[in-house]
Formats: C-alpha cells, structure tokens, sequence
C-alpha cells in the first residue's frame, strides 16, 4: 500500500531505537495464576520527502520459546511498527494494514498527503528561484498533468527529485 501511495522508493522506514525484550505479567482473575508473556517492542520511524517523520511502536509475543520463535516476534515487532507510524498518513492506511480491508474512497474525496506534497513541491521549487507559475508549468511538461490533480503516489517523487535538486553543493539542478 506504501508503494502504491508514495511509489516505489519514495518512503522508507527504519528502527527508531532499540528492539527490546518485554516481559509481561498478567494474573488470571479467576484462578489467581501468574502468567508471563514475553514480546518484543520496535519503535519504528517512517519517511516520506517532504513530509515530516512518523514514529510509532510495534510489538510482538514470542509464540515459541526457539531462536525462530524469537526472530519471528522481532521482525513481526518491526513490522507492526511500520504500519503502526503509516497509519497516521491518512485514510489510505488505518487499519486496513491490520487485515481490515480500508473502505474504497468515495467520489470526490482527495489524498489527504497530496495537498501537504503540492504546498511542498511549489516551496521547494521557489527555494531554487522559481516561480510558482514555473514549478506548475515544469510539472505540466514532465508530467502532462495539473499540479492541484496529482495524487501523492505522483507527487511523491517530483518532491524526492526537488530536494534532491535542492541539496546539490552548487545549488544546480535545472527545472524544478
């Protein structure tokens, strides 16, 4: 689903700290038992050029007390962490990256990134001495479509290519 919003390449995700072991002690109400559950957390950053981080933690129970049962509960920590901080990039995401199919978008609705990558692209585009008129006619010409139509899966790396652009030592980089 990431790459279908943001296109293949334009997010990424890494480990925000450590991949801990946890114990968890729980008491059967209804026979007074302690029980210990052990599981990894991950906290996992999520990114997306010109949107700010997202950060959110994963976790995972070890099924099996095995060095396979072990690797499975961290890398299933990882992974519920990244697609606990994708969540908070909009409707496309919620919980249908729990199982849940997310509902089809209705007529007339828009990316909620998208707005968020347009403001950016045309901020970038005027870091580098253009114009706003510029960076939508230089969209027009690479792209054949409006700048206010393009999704964030579109938008996502034109933003990439602008701040790539951007960050040169010499400031080059043509049109926006």
């Amino acid at each position: 689903q990431a790459n279908r919003v943001f296109g293949f390449g334009g997010w990424g995700y890494e480990l925000a700290g450590e991949v801990a072991l946890r114990e968890i002690e729980t008491v059967d109400p209804g026979t007074g038992q302690v029980m210990c559950t052990r599981a990894y957390s991950a906290p996992v950053r999520v990114t997306v050029p010109g949107a700010p981080p997202r950060t959110d933690v994963g976790f995972h129970a070890v099924t099996e007390e095995s060095a396979d049962g072990h690797e499975t509960a961290i890398k299933g920590a990882v992974t519920d962490g990244m697609k606990r901080a994708l969540r908070s990039f909009g409707d496309r995401f919620g919980n249908g990256l729990y199982g849940e199919h997310p509902a089809a978008p209705r007529a007339g609705s828009t990316d909620p990134l998208a707005p968020f990558l347009r403001e950016t692209l045309v901020r970038l585009g005027i870091a580098q001495g253009f114009t706003e008129t510029q960076v939508r006619a230089a969209v027009r010409a690479k792209t054949g479509g409006d700048l206010d139509e393009m999704p964030a899966s579109d938008l996502t790396p034109l933003v990439a290519g602008a701040t790539e652009k951007l960050g040169r030592p010499d400031g080059s980089g043509g049109s926006p």
